[in-house]
């Protein structure tokens, strides 16, 4: 007999789609990708929606002082290390629906569906201005 909690974990691909698609709602443009620069409304409708499905699965969320998104869950193993994925939710001018959302998305796509393989912290992330589509920094000399 097989242990279930040995079973590969399985994504649910039309709940990821509708996710990527709703997420696409912020920032779409005529052409069908996304504008969600880094600050602006669309970003931020787009960062409020991840943090919902976050706490909607039983994430804790943190927001840091320049906008990280932090969320965390604790794994049923204290000692295990922790798993820290993430890309960003903001999109470069004429980027397309998939982004850096795609990276943000997968870990609570996982939490969503698979609660018996939660054996390690999990940390989802969202980072500021990741590509610096915005805010470019320079520097000196």
């Amino acid at each position: 007999m097989t242990d279930s909690n040995q079973l590969p974990p399985r994504i649910n691909g039309e709940r990821l789609w509708n996710s990527l698609m709703e997420m696409a709602k912020h920032g779409a443009t005529a052409k069908g990708g996304v504008c969600r620069l880094a600050l602006t409304d669309s970003d931020i409708a787009g960062r409020d929606l991840f943090c919902s499905w976050c706490r909607d699965t039983g994430l804790d969320v943190r927001v840091d002082q320049v906008g990280n998104i932090l969320a965390r869950r604790q794994g049923r193993n204290r000692a295990a290390n922790t798993v820290a994925t993430g890309s960003h939710v903001d999109s470069q001018p004429t980027g397309g629906k998939f982004d850096g959302v795609y990276g943000v998305l997968a870990v609570p796509i996982v939490w969503w569906h698979h609660a018996r393989h939660r054996r390690h912290r999990h940390n989802p992330e969202d980072t500021r201005s990741h590509k610096g589509a915005t805010y470019v920094a320079t520097t000196t000399d």
